[in-house]
């Protein structure tokens, strides 16, 4: 199929304004994933940091909003799994334990990583291995 210039030049203006949004939101992203680190580093301190919890929870809850608000619909759609997560270890509907602690290690580590992507322009999907951990979580089967 050949392109017309007119819908040639319309993509590329396209690709522009996302690149354009998504640019704010990587460095959003940066300041939000770095506050999320310190929030993470508080709960291992104190495991009833109630206010590190809620500032967690914040922190992605803002990521989800600015990456969904840019088209970044991999990092905002895994920002509220997480997001999800921390809610229900709030409600007492998880328990937490030392497993826990280390997935939402290993998922901030994974935002940053999806932030770095967008930097360099990308967008990839989310790992399987840890899409599926924080499923299974999420989503326990029932017997």
């Amino acid at each position: 199929m050949r392109y017309s210039n007119k819908m040639m030049v319309a993509a590329l203006g396209v690709l522009c304004t996302q690149l354009a949004l998504a640019t704010p939101t990587a460095e959003e992203a940066a300041e939000l994933l770095e506050a999320a680190d310190t929030a993470v580093a508080r709960l291992s301190e104190s495991a009833g940091d109630g206010q590190a919890m809620a500032d967690l929870q914040r922190y992605l809850h803002t990521l989800k909003g600015g990456a969904r608000m840019a088209g970044l619909t991999v990092m905002g759609d895994f920002s509220h799994e997480i997001e999800t997560l921390l809610i229900r270890l709030s409600e007492g509907l998880i328990t937490r334990t030392a497993a826990v602690d280390e997935l939402l290690q290993a998922s901030l580590d994974e935002l940053h990583l999806l932030r770095e992507d967008v930097v360099a322009g990308e967008q990839r999907p989310l790992p399987a291995q840890i899409a599926a951990r924080v499923h299974m979580l999420l989503h326990p089967a029932t017997d």
